[in-house]
């Protein structure tokens, strides 16, 4: 049996980043914390896909890379917990605009299909649990960081 709780843990490190600004994306961690524990996990996507950011002049705001790696290890998440589909990579969420929007689309799909992984309500709290272990432990790792 896998310790769902190390799992989290293990992607939440993942999300902040040591070469980015540390207050953003403790900044960042926190708003997506609140906005998913307060309203939801479809109001968390909706503000992550308002926040994502686009590339300009080949830069991407240090606050638009955290919301997209964010969203990108929360889908990771559930890859490996519910076999949620996922074929992006992380470097493609943060280079691409195209191939970040597509992402983002997808996995707002798969959150309101009919029949689809939110239908059944204790299965919708479970995956709100451990996105919220996932960013409490990607929030604390923001906060250690150097």
């Amino acid at each position: 049996m896998a310790n769902i709780d190390k799992l989290c843990a293990q992607i939440g490190f993942k999300i902040p980043n040591e070469d980015w600004d540390k207050s953003k994306q403790e900044n960042v961690i926190q708003k997506a914390l609140s906005i998913l524990s307060e309203d939801g996990i479809f109001a968390f996507w909706v503000w992550l896909d308002s926040e994502k950011g686009e590339i300009k002049e080949g830069n991407l705001k240090p606050e638009n890379k955290s919301v997209r790696s964010v969203a990108f290890h929360c889908v990771d998440l559930l890859k490996n917990t519910i076999n949620f589909p996922n074929e992006f990579e992380l470097n493609d969420i943060l280079t691409n605009d195209q191939r970040c929007n597509d992402f983002i689309n997808k996995v707002r799909e798969k959150l309101i299909e009919a029949g689809g992984m939110l239908e059944d309500i204790h299965r919708m709290f479970l995956i709100k649990q451990l996105l919220e272990r996932t960013l409490t432990y990607a929030f604390y790792r923001a906060r250690a960081l150097p």
